[in-house]
């Protein structure tokens, strides 16, 4: 599994992209923003929380930069950062990426929110998209 991943990693040269932008999709009250808030499961794998009041917390976008973190906050949208230096190696693209110093971006909304999940899209353009 590792020779693949390696190979895989190697196909797509990436410690030379300028970005890695994931799409996910989670269910209604599962996985969420809320599950690094303190006190919650992932709360050691983020540096930063950002809830936006009324804002579904299955929405958001889970990032490996601070500015990246700012700008989505300031838009309105919940938004994590992950701690790169005390994360959970489980494997994820989002740790590899953060250690890497590669910007991360995944765009996590709940499942049948494509609407909310386009709107997010048009942010990460926003961000990165000249």
């Amino acid at each position: 599994m590792r020779q693949f991943a390696d190979r895989v990693l190697s196909i797509f040269r990436f410690d030379e992209l300028a970005l890695v932008v994931a799409l996910h999709n989670n269910s209604d009250q599962g996985y969420s923003a809320e599950s690094y808030a303190k006190g919650a499961v992932h709360e050691t794998d983020a540096l930063k929380v950002h809830l936006e009041p009324n804002a579904d917390s299955d929405d958001f976008f889970f990032v490996t930069e601070r500015r990246l973190f700012d700008f989505f906050r300031d838009k309105g949208f919940n938004v994590v950062l992950q701690d790169n230096d005390n994360v959970t190696d489980d494997g994820s693209l989002s740790v590899l990426a953060g250690w890497r110093k590669v910007p991360y971006i995944n765009v996590e909304a709940q499942e049948g929110h494509f609407q909310r999940q386009l709107e997010m899209l048009h942010e990460v353009y926003a961000v990165y998209g000249n």
